[in-house]
């Protein structure tokens, strides 16, 4: 299924932070065979796990998503992302100077 496909940084899902885009994670959670496409956000285009979250993706494909930082996901700092067998592909970066763990652009499927 679509998780939030096309949606944008007022759309955020979570907490309702409009900082971030498609999927906002804060605690422990798993996405599982869905797409997260066509968002915009300041941070974490497709998907932002906070500080101390735990996120697994499986058989998802995360695209043509953008952020000032963390196009496809921005993982913070004390997060912990597991991605299986999934595609993270042509998501955009506007910060290039970003010393932050983030996955973004044409990263390879795992």
């Amino acid at each position: 299924g679509d998780v939030n496909s096309g949606g944008n940084a007022g759309n955020s899902i979570g907490v309702g932070n409009t900082t971030y885009g498609g999927v906002y994670v804060r605690g422990n959670a798993t996405i599982t065979a869905s797409t997260i496409s066509g968002n915009n956000a300041s941070g974490g285009g497709g998907i932002m796990n906070d500080s101390d979250a735990t996120l697994t993706v499986q058989g998802s494909t995360i695209s043509d998503n953008s952020a000032y930082e963390g196009g496809g996901i921005l993982n913070a700092h004390g997060a912990t992302l597991t991605v299986q067998s999934s595609t993270i592909i042509i998501n955009t970066q506007w910060n290039t100077y970003s010393k932050s763990n983030y996955t973004n652009n044409a990263s390879p499927n795992y």
